[in-house]
């Protein structure tokens, strides 16, 4: 193949692709640990809080219920936490049409904060890219979840402001 045929694919290529994309309704698949696709800002979001608001109480949990392994068991939850990160932020690189070797930026401590504002606040890009078809819209139990868990974190933010403002 030279090298305009590789900047510009053939008819059937072409074909093929656009097959794929109405079979999944041009949308990539919402696979909650996969590496392929993409991964929109509120699902990431969603999914990133949802994880780790399950994964606390397991842990707290099974440390009660066998102390004998209470080290191992926190560790066990923390190496889940880091590596289900790593996939969300992955496949949330991959929507802004970024390589996922963007995500060393997070071995940075300052930098990586930042990196994961960026991450957060960045919109997809349009249409295909180089990592696939588009994540499918969100829906009302996305925008909802997102809306209640700002509701309250907000709340909690306020009582944790008002104890310690009456306790001096």
């Amino acid at each position: 193949m030279d090298e305009a045929q590789a900047q510009h694919p053939t008819l059937q290529q072409e074909l093929v692709e656009l097959r794929a994309n109405e079979d999944s309704g041009g949308y990539c698949e919402l696979d909650f640990i996969s590496l392929k696709g993409r991964l929109g800002r509120l699902r990431y979001l969603v999914w990133f809080m949802t994880m780790t608001l399950l994964l606390i109480p397991v842990v707290m949990v099974g440390s009660f219920l066998v102390p004998k392994f209470e080290p191992q068991v926190i560790f066990g939850g923390v190496v889940v936490w880091i590596a289900f990160r790593f996939t969300l932020r992955f496949r949330r690189l991959h929507d802004i049409n970024m390589s996922a070797w963007w995500m060393l930026l997070f071995l940075v401590p300052l930098i990586s904060n930042l990196f994961g504002l960026y991450l957060l606040l960045k919109s997809g890009a349009d249409g295909n890219n180089d990592y696939g078809p588009p994540p499918p819209p969100n829906n009302n139990n996305i925008a909802v979840f997102v809306g209640g868990s700002l509701l309250l974190a907000a709340l909690t933010f306020a009582a944790v402001f008002s104890v310690l403002t009456f306790a001096h």
